[in-house]
């Protein structure tokens, strides 16, 4: 989580017996020396929590030395993503050969966004292999979910999501 999340999320760490001064939350460092400094007590052993989301804890966030657990509270648009997000802990020179990879869904919704993101990397995995039935990749980023989608998606009843889908199907045809 970031900002109140990441707050949040430390104060319940902290009362389920964690002690403050073992958890950093990213999003408190405002400038490259106190990322340094949480980074660095991250190598060292003294903070054995991080909160943070993928884009603070990204490209060029090096701590993988003491990455034992990674909880991943959301499901991202894009498979590069979640191999940005993985490639923080599984890492060389990460002194935990074996990892734990926790992902926390919030039905319906993020089963919905992981289906979208599994099919699209099934699909840009047919294109690199040279498919040829593979006809077209639809980009997953572009889709936005129409308020029907979200009606249909919270109601948590499949067949109300399929008669949306039916419907946007039957106008893109009649267009």
């Amino acid at each position: 989580g970031s900002g109140a999340g990441g707050a949040s999320a430390a104060y319940k760490l902290v009362k389920a017996g964690i002690p403050r001064n073992e958890i950093a939350v990213v999003h408190d460092a405002k400038n490259a020396k106190a990322m340094a400094d949480i980074l660095g007590k991250v190598k060292n052993g003294e903070i054995r929590v991080v909160i943070g989301s993928t884009k603070r804890l990204g490209v060029g966030t090096n701590f993988q030395t003491r990455l034992k657990a990674i909880h991943q509270l959301d499901v991202l648009g894009r498979p590069g993503d979640i191999d940005q997000r993985m490639g923080r802990i599984v890492r060389q020179g990460n002194i935990f050969k074996e990892i734990e990879d926790y992902r926390y869904l919030q039905e319906p919704l993020d089963s919905y966004n992981l289906s979208r993101v599994s099919d699209k990397a099934r699909a840009f995995e047919q294109f690199k292999k040279g498919d040829s039935t593979l006809r077209e990749i639809e980009d997953v980023d572009e889709h936005i979910l129409t308020m029907q989608e979200y009606k249909a998606l919270a109601s948590g009843n499949p067949a109300v999501m399929q008669l949306i889908k039916a419907e946007d199907e039957l106008n893109n045809l009649a267009r």
